[in-house]
């Protein structure tokens, strides 16, 4: 049982993550389509915004990897 909720919590995160990334790199790209389709800012910003939900995504694991920590009784 131990297993399982062990994998289903990497399964959210990894979900949660990749979800944050798609969400920001469309608002990204729809933030520079409305500046002006034609030039280059669409990819620009969605890079941008893959980057940081990409940032977003690290900060919250090594957060959940503290509390992890602590839990356990490893504290530092």
């Amino acid at each position: 049982m131990k297993k399982a909720t062990k994998f289903a919590t990497f399964y959210r995160m990894a979900t949660q993550g990749i979800l944050t990334m798609l969400m920001l790199m469309g608002a990204g790209f729809g933030i520079g389509y409305l500046i002006d389709k034609n030039s280059f800012w669409p990819p620009v910003l969605a890079a941008v915004g893959v980057i940081i939900g990409l940032m977003i995504f690290i900060s919250y694991l090594l957060y959940l990897s503290k509390g992890e920590d602590n839990k356990n009784g490893k504290q530092s």
